[in-house]
């Protein structure tokens, strides 16, 4: 699971997407975190798409991030 998170969020505090990773990772779950700088909430879903993606590198981490885990992979399970 790919958690993003702006440093400005005051809706999803950051430590929460810190901690939640963090339990994932415990609980044998794929989990990595991102924060981006200088955005919040709304900014981090609106900047994937195309006018504003200059806001922050959201959906190239979320291409990379399903790269390196594809559907089926290990801590990824195929959707039924």
């Amino acid at each position: 699971m790919l958690l993003a998170t702006g440093r400005d969020d005051t809706t999803v505090l950051p430590r929460n997407t810190i901690r939640l990773a963090a339990r994932i990772r415990d609980a044998g779950g794929v989990a990595e975190e991102r924060l981006y700088d200088r955005i919040g909430h709304i900014a981090v879903v609106a900047s994937l798409a195309r006018p504003l993606q200059l806001w922050s590198s959201v959906l190239d981490d979320v291409d990379r991030f399903l790269a390196r885990h594809p559907v089926g992979d290990a801590g990824c399970p195929e959707q039924g």
